[in-house]
């Protein structure tokens, strides 16, 4: 048996393992953050480029259309 452990004794064994667990449980939330990250990113773009697209219209345009849609909504309603 303990030419199967490569002459390492169960302490080291089990060090070893722990240490793989933990890189593992690092590496799934390092992901999961960088996966938040990116979802966030996208969220901010969108919402530069939606206040972007507020800013070159004309107030009275965007007031109409608001008005219409609200209109809309309460005949369907």
């Amino acid at each position: 048996m303990r030419a199967n452990m490569k002459g390492l004794d169960f302490s080291e064994i089990c060090r070893q393992e722990v240490v793989r667990y933990i890189d593992n449980v690092a590496i799934i939330a390092d992901t999961y953050f960088k996966r938040k990250l990116d979802a966030s990113v996208n969220q901010i773009n969108i919402e530069t480029e939606a206040i972007k697209i507020l800013k070159a219209k004309p107030k009275m345009a965007v007031w109409s259309s608001i008005r219409l849609r609200s209109k809309q909504a309460k005949v369907e309603t």
